[in-house]
């Protein structure tokens, strides 16, 4: 069975290229655009990975990983953002961030940072 793979980002048309890029490295996607309403997808899929952009409106990623740790203090983490700050990148580290990618690197160079990452972290 495939590991499920969760993706949070106001961005429509970049979790499109997410979820398309992810399911073709063999894994399942499931994707939202709204971060209020990914607590309670979270809590019924149970993926095995959570990627959430650290920009969004009501919960920026960091605020939405705090709620989610408070039910579920294991599911591994990755923050994408086009704008790193050392308080996010301090703060997702108190929170178990695994990997904190950066989203304006050229499409080739974010494919292969996310999947590295995404092998390294929950495997193929």
């Amino acid at each position: 069975m495939a590991k499920k793979i969760l993706i949070v980002d106001d961005e429509t048309a970049f979790l499109r290229i997410l979820e398309k890029r992810i399911k073709i490295w063999g894994y399942d996607v499931i994707c939202i655009d709204n971060p209020l309403q990914a607590i309670d997808l979270i809590k019924k899929e149970k993926p095995d990975l959570l990627i959430f952009d650290y920009k969004m409106p009501d919960l920026n990623g960091i605020e939405l990983l705090e709620k989610i740790r408070e039910f579920d203090k294991t599911t591994p983490a990755f923050i994408f953002t086009a704008y790193p700050s050392s308080k996010a990148i301090r703060k997702s580290k108190e929170l178990g961030v695994n990997s904190f990618i950066l989203k304006l690197q050229e499409t080739s160079g974010l494919s292969a940072s996310l999947r590295a990452a995404i092998e390294d972290t929950i495997g193929k």
